[in-house]
C-alpha cells in the first residue's frame, strides 16, 4: 500500500503493516504513485514538476525526471517501461 498526500510526503507500507517508506521529498501535492508488478519499485509524481522512481528495498530514490509541465501522472505497466501523460 502506497499514499501520497498533499505535502508532498510518500509512505509506503508492506503486507504485514510496516512502514517500508515515509519521506517527505516533493515540494508540492503528490499526483500519483504506481508500482512495478515486482513491487519493486515506485514511480512518484507531484505538482512540482517532479517524477522520483523509488528503489523500495534500499528506500532510496534512483531516478528523477523534471517536466516543463507539472500536471503529468506517471505509471509503471506491466512491462517495466515508464508512461508519462497528462490524461
Amino acid at each position: 500500500l502506497a499514499l501520497g498526500d498533499q505535502d508532498g510526503r510518500i509512505r509506503v507500507w508492506d503486507p504485514s503493516g510496516q512502514i517500508k517508506l515515509d519521506a517527505d521529498v516533493h515540494d508540492s501535492p503528490v499526483l500519483s504513485i504506481s508500482f512495478n508488478e515486482s513491487n519493486s519499485q515506485l514511480l512518484s509524481t507531484s505538482s512540482d514538476g517532479k517524477a522520483l522512481l523509488w528503489e523500495l528495498s534500499q528506500g532510496r530514490i534512483s531516478g528523477t525526471m523534471v517536466s516543463a509541465d507539472p500536471e503529468n501522472y506517471a505509471y509503471i505497466l506491466p512491462d517495466n517501461y515508464y508512461f508519462c501523460t497528462k490524461e
